[in-house]
């Protein structure tokens, strides 16, 4: 298909050439020539760089499946090794680009990338030039009907009947001027179908030609993100599960048909880990990790979030994406909930009285703990009267599913009864969309927690709106998620002053944090 395109592009750069050549006039001649560049314009900027992503592609299908064959126990240091994997500039550098990015993150030990949000149809029409090349059959037919007008105007001009000779002399101009309207708008109404035909001809292959490498990519190579969580999620409850069967077991405690039909897993799943979850919340098993919050324009630290951790044992540490869907499903999340705020305060109480600096910590209020709990606000305030400190060092993160309309006005009772209580109200997870932040009513919380991976491919474009919308309503901006340099001085330039992600620090212990904390500066 992609030789058949390149057949087409030049015929229609010949065929361009002949209808210049047997112009009428000097006019209709001007107009074709004008067409003509435009057309070679069009090839060289907007259909040959087009032509040869796709011969990259195709390559790049080709080195992965060759990779496959050669190193199948390690697919992606293989084809990471590759040179030049497509044999196509742009596609080359894309792919340095990613294959950095996930290094980074495979040495973190996080969720890889998706490739698609480095190769996409909007980098790729942004590197070509694709607006420009898409306007051109438009600018074919306007220099056509452009033509027609000129010719049309030229030959009424020139009427005259003064004599017989002077008659005739206006017809013969005014025919020469139908010529002209009439070529040029044939040639305008030719070139535009034919450029039109061949660039979208063209296109549409890159389209394919990239499905294909896409759809390789993440089959032999690097999953698609979701597809990575979900397999991480299973891998480690299955961990989980492997190592408790081999721990003496509670009253009542089965694991029997973990390995049965999967419409029962998420049950048996339950069965075997839940009596655990029990006894570590018994045990005091569950604590809290400290993720730093920086001031992104003086790079200090301003704050920290507190997430739970699950020490067991003989475990050690485990996922929260193993217990937390659990415990919310049973309603335990209330509980682990509470015990955490508690820490949180005792901890923040131990730094007030042994003199060392204190920064706001923020805990997260679930969907659940709203429902579930009578009076959630009476709770915090109690952990004020008990620990006895000032409701300005806890920042209350509320989970954005708890704003959705079957809980949004309990929530907006809650938020409401925090900040009057003095607490900060942070909107945990927010992804830009204030229509359904807002439910039922008009959320009034004091920052909304940006999770920048909502934001990979526009960042430039969707961002901006979000924060002059947030300062219309008087409501910071936290960015969540911050993984590199250029997402931190991209926040910082739109105006956000706080974040937090892996690119300043991840989660550590309350001990790491107090170190970090000392030796930043204040």
């Amino acid at each position: 298909m992609i030789h058949l395109i390149y057949v087409l592009t030049a015929a229609t750069a010949i065929g361009g050439i002949i209808l210049t050549t047997y112009a009428p006039d000097g006019l209709t001649m001007a107009i074709c020539l004008l067409m003509e560049a435009i057309i070679v314009a069009g090839v060289i900027v907007g259909i040959l760089p087009v032509l040869a992503i796709s011969r990259g592609f195709r390559r790049g299908t080709g080195n992965v499946l060759r990779a496959t064959h050669v190193q199948a126990s390690s697919v992606w240091s293989a084809v990471a090794e590759i040179e030049s994997p497509f044999g196509q500039k742009l596609l080359d550098d894309t792919f340095r680009e990613y294959i950095s990015k996930t290094q980074l993150q495979r040495t973190r030990e996080q969720v890889m990338s998706d490739i698609d949000d480095y190769m996409n149809e909007d980098t790729i029409a942004l590197a070509t030039w694709q607006t420009m090349a898409r306007q051109i059959p438009f600018d074919m037919t306007t220099l056509g009907i452009l033509g027609t007008f000129a010719g049309i105007l030229i030959g009424i001009q020139s009427v005259g009947f003064s004599s017989m000779s002077a008659a005739i002399t206006s017809i013969q101009t005014l025919l020469g001027g139908m010529a002209t309207a009439f070529y040029t708008s044939i040639a305008g109404v030719i070139l535009s179908m034919a450029f039109g035909a061949v660039h979208k001809a063209a296109w549409n292959t890159m389209i394919r030609e990239m499905g294909v490498f896409l759809s390789t990519f993440h089959k032999e190579v690097v999953p698609t993100e979701a597809e990575q969580e979900r397999y991480l999620t299973h891998k480690n409850m299955k961990q989980v599960i492997t190592l408790l069967e081999r721990l003496p077991k509670n009253p009542g405690y089965s694991v029997s048909g973990i390995n049965g039909a999967s419409a029962k897993e998420a049950t048996m799943n339950e069965q075997a880990i839940l009596p655990r979850i029990q006894t570590g919340l018994q045990n005091g098993e569950f604590t809290f990790y400290l993720q730093p919050r920086y001031d992104l324009v003086n790079k200090t630290i301003c704050g920290a979030e507190a997430l739970v951790r699950w020490n067991h044992p003989e475990l050690g540490l485990v996922s929260p994406a193993v217990f937390l869907p659990i415990l919310e499903r049973n309603g335990y999340i209330t509980q682990l909930d509470t015990y955490i705020w508690n820490s949180v305060f005792a901890m923040i109480r131990r730094w007030i009285d042994e003199g060392r600096r204190v920064v706001p910590v923020s805990v997260n209020l679930t969907r659940t703990d709203i429902l579930a709990m009578l009076n959630v606000t009476d709770i915090f305030k109690e952990m004020l009267d008990k620990y006895k400190i000032p409701p300005k060092w806890i920042d209350v993160e509320i989970a954005k599913n708890a704003y959705s309309e079957a809980s949004s006005m309990k929530t907006l009772e809650v938020e409401y009864n925090l900040r009057q209580s003095g607490f900060r109200v942070i909107v945990d997870g927010f992804d830009g969309n204030y229509l359904a932040l807002n439910g039922a009513g008009q959320t009034n919380a004091d920052a909304l927690k940006l999770d920048l991976r909502n934001f990979m491919n526009d960042s430039e474009i969707s961002i901006p709106p979000i924060l002059e919308r947030a300062k219309e309503l008087n409501q910071e901006i936290i960015a969540e998620g911050i993984e590199s340099m250029e997402q931190a001085s991209q926040m910082k330039k739109f105006g956000c002053r706080e974040g937090q992600g892996f690119y300043y620090s991840k989660p550590v212990t309350v001990e790491e944090f107090e170190s970090k904390l000392e030796e930043s500066p204040r």
